[in-house]
């Protein structure tokens, strides 16, 4: 256990961004460890990258597909972002291949950051388990993206662009587009999700340049399946999950309807509109970004016609907080805010002031666990949603595991 945690806060506390991209620095670590030659699926977006990974992973295990999966981040614990069919690496396997990469880092000079790391140990994992296919999501962007050095994917696919990480991909959905366009190899088919019309012209672009053919999303689609994740957004991340269904079966997958029909239906994704207890309509989402807002905001609308929303809320200072609370603020019946974890958190009496000012009832909840609590007594009628980051979710997954 000593051993696992000094390994994870090793890796966490290596740099997130530095001089060399994260796809230089993966292809650095790759060459020593062994180029990754098994088929995988490559996922870029701004929203939506996890609960599509999600499907597609439900629907290929029900296939009969061993399959790996490399999502990030982790809510609780470092071993969630890699799984084979749903079972977590164990810490042991986690601990030997990242004592491996590390040796291999510092003969050779190779000054890898966090997510490179984490890359690196996912690829060995599922090469040493053999899996039939890995799901790969990316970190951040796509073109310079640490996934990005894995090799030829036998499918991409781009779930919905926003702005996010401006600071980093660029400020205009364009920009942005640009770089999530970036996982399209040349030949290799992409499943396009819904997309604003700018990004949309960006990644057709992209994929007609590559000569890769193009499956485009469509929601009626996916309108006539029960899916296991709520929220009407969910219905965007499915109809991608279902084009890569389409590319899979294409390339000799055998994937048949039924295999389809339970997939989406048993597909679990935490933190994404779930209910956290029993009886009550209180919910928690990972919604972090105007894009992700303004989902889940139509997705409680949908839900709650006509009703007021009872919000926790606890954000990271480097977002577009005043963005978020606008779309929340005309459904809120109050937006009671928390301190998220982190540095870079937004103090939760800073953002409650704001919300004061804005014409709703706000009060700083400086005990979370008392606040979950407070939440947990709701009446069944009256909904309530905490949201605002996924650190945040991990941290209110982690009390509940705790408290139950």
């Amino acid at each position: 256990m000593e051993e696992y945690l000094d390994i994870i806060d090793k890796i966490e506390h290596y740099r997130r961004f530095g001089r060399e991209t994260g796809l230089a620095l993966t292809g650095k670590l790759l060459e020593h460890t062994g180029r990754f030659t098994l088929p995988y699926i490559h996922i870029a977006g701004t929203n939506g990258k996890g609960s599509t990974a999600a499907f597609l992973n439900s629907i290929l295990i029900k296939a009969g597909y061993k399959v790996g999966l490399f999502t990030s981040p982790h809510l609780i614990d470092f071993t969630e972002r890699i799984r084979v069919n749903n079972d977590c690496i164990t810490r042991e396997h986690a601990c030997a291949i990242a004592d491996r990469i590390f040796k291999i880092s510092e003969e050779n000079g190779i000054e890898a950051g966090m997510f490179d790391y984490c890359t690196v140990i996912g690829c060995e994992y599922f090469k040493e388990q053999n899996v039939d296919i890995a799901i790969m999501e990316t970190g951040l962007g796509g073109r310079f993206d640490s996934t990005n050095a894995i090799g030829i994917p036998v499918a991409a696919a781009i779930t919905p662009i926003g702005l996010d990480h401006m600071a980093i991909l660029g400020n205009t959905i364009k920009e942005i587009a640009g770089e999530k366009a970036g996982i399209i190899k040349d030949g290799v088919p992409v499943a396009i999700g819904p997309q604003e019309p700018d990004a949309m012209e960006v990644l057709l672009n992209a994929a007609i340049k590559a000569g890769s053919d193009i499956y485009k999303a469509d929601v009626k689609r996916s309108e006539k399946y029960t899916l296991g994740l709520l929220g009407s957004y969910q219905l965007e991340n499915a109809a991608t999950a279902l084009c890569v269904v389409d590319i899979l079966r294409d390339k000799g997958y055998a994937i048949s309807e039924e295999d389809v029909v339970l997939g989406l239906k048993e597909a679990r994704w935490p933190g994404r509109l779930d209910r956290l207890f029993e009886g009550t309509n209180v919910f928690i989402d990972g919604a972090h970004n105007i894009h992700g807002v303004k989902a889940l905001k139509d997705s409680l609308v949908n839900l709650f016609p006509g009703q007021k929303i009872r919000f926790l809320m606890g954000v990271l200072s480097d977002k577009d907080y005043k963005a978020m609370l606008s779309e929340m603020v005309p459904i809120a019946s109050r937006i009671d805010t928390v301190t998220p974890p982190g540095e870079r958190a937004l103090q939760g009496s800073e953002l409650s002031k704001m919300i004061n000012e804005m014409g709703v009832p706000s009060e700083f909840k400086p005990d979370l666990k008392a606040a979950l609590t407070e939440l947990k007594k709701m009446p069944a009628d009256e909904p309530a949603c905490i949201f605002g980051s996924l650190y945040f979710v991990g941290e209110i997954m982690e009390i509940l595991q705790k408290m139950s």
